[in-house]
């Protein structure tokens, strides 16, 4: 079970704009990678390796002109 708090992360998220999420999923932080997966309006990538994470997020966000890949991989890895 996620909780809802949870899911409303990957909602907000969306509805502030975020389309891509690059993530790290530790058992810790599973429920949230599974919430942002099964978002229909954010594309994920999941890299078990956080130095790779970080410099595909880097490139969807130099790509894309939108740092919002970067911002996210960032909060993300501070929960």
């Amino acid at each position: 079970m996620i909780l809802p708090s949870i899911i409303n992360t990957a909602q907000i998220c969306a509805q502030l704009g975020v389309k891509h999420a690059v993530l790290s999923p530790g058992s810790r932080c599973a429920p949230l990678s599974i919430a942002f997966v099964r978002h229909p309006q954010i594309k994920t990538y999941t890299l078990s390796d956080e130095r790779s994470a970080a410099f595909v997020a880097l490139g969807i966000a130099r790509q894309l002109h939108e740092p919002r890949g970067l911002d996210l991989y960032i909060w993300l890895s501070r929960l």
